[in-house]
């Protein structure tokens, strides 16, 4: 009996710390003295103390859109933009903690600390790779994955709308003003 006990916590607790891993984008602030902190790691294994408790989670439902960004002179990175619930909550932690480091986690592991200058009011949040042996995060997060997928999809469409728009308003040039001043200036034969 006791093995069987044994056995479902072990997959239970399996199961839970699989579901937490990937389930979201952590945003702890760094720790101050008399508040209750944890150590969370970088990649590197090099630790730092966060508030036990995260600020925001980000999930699926958060993020409008995700794709993946990089350029000359520009580090991988994934840039989201929020919904606007959770940009207004954005914005309103990054307001009341200027000053402050956030810490953005994935899996348990710091990816960024960037310092907040100012109230964060643009829906856009870039965040970069976080690489370690494992590669970049998104790479380990099945649904940030769909969530890029799914964007490119709809900007690929978006695209295509945009070329047949434009399709459109050429013929509609060439039908509506241009041939007519074709057949005006065509010289006229004798019969």
């Amino acid at each position: 009996m006791k093995y069987w006990i044994f056995t479902l916590y072990f997959l239970m607790h399996a199961l839970l710390a699989s579901v937490h891993a990937d389930d979201g984008l952590y945003f702890y602030l760094e720790c101050s003295p008399g508040q209750d902190c944890i150590q969370l790691a970088y990649g590197n294994g090099k630790t730092e103390s966060v508030q036990a408790a995260p600020v925001q989670v980000l999930a699926r439902a958060d993020i409008q859109s995700a794709s993946i960004q990089q350029g000359e002179g520009i580090p991988l990175s994934l840039k989201i933009k929020l919904r606007k619930e959770a940009s207004a909550a954005f914005e309103k932690i990054t307001g009341e903690n200027i000053g402050k480091k956030l810490l953005v986690v994935f899996d348990n592991k710091i990816l960024n600390t960037p310092t907040i200058n100012a109230p964060i009011a643009d829906p856009v949040i870039i965040i970069g790779s976080g690489y370690d042996e494992q590669g970049p995060f998104w790479k380990r997060a099945s649904w940030l994955q769909d969530l890029i997928k799914d964007s490119n999809r709809a900007r690929g469409r978006s695209i295509m709308i945009y070329g047949i728009v434009a399709l459109v308003v050429l013929l509609a040039a060439f039908a509506f003003v241009l041939l007519p001043r074709m057949r005006r200036t065509r010289p006229s034969h004798p019969e």
